[in-house]
């Protein structure tokens, strides 16, 4: 699970690992989880989109763990991530 081996699991690699317990991850399967992820169908996944998911599982988490989540993603805008972000994560991760 810890592609980077820096001790961590990160919201990235936790999602990577189970995307692949389905099989191979390929971009039907990331597109799906961006879709699930994306729970107001605004084409991006925002902060309040986690912290809704996590909500509905009986899951809480602060707001800096959040945080941190996005600037992991590193995206361009910072503050959502699109789809075409997410697949490209994705993409990077399968090049590793």
């Amino acid at each position: 699970l810890d592609i980077d081996r820096n001790g961590i699991i990160s919201y990235t690699e936790f999602i990577a690992a189970m995307l692949e317990t389905q099989g191979r991850i390929d971009e039907e399967r990331i597109t799906e989880a961006f879709e699930v992820l994306d729970s107001d169908h605004s084409g991006e996944i925002t902060r309040s989109n986690i912290q809704g998911i996590l909500a509905q599982e009986g899951n809480h988490m602060s707001k800096s763990k959040i945080d941190n989540i996005f600037l992991e993603l590193e995206t361009e805008r910072g503050c959502a991530v699109s789809k075409e972000e997410f697949l490209d994560l994705f993409r990077k991760k399968k090049m590793d």
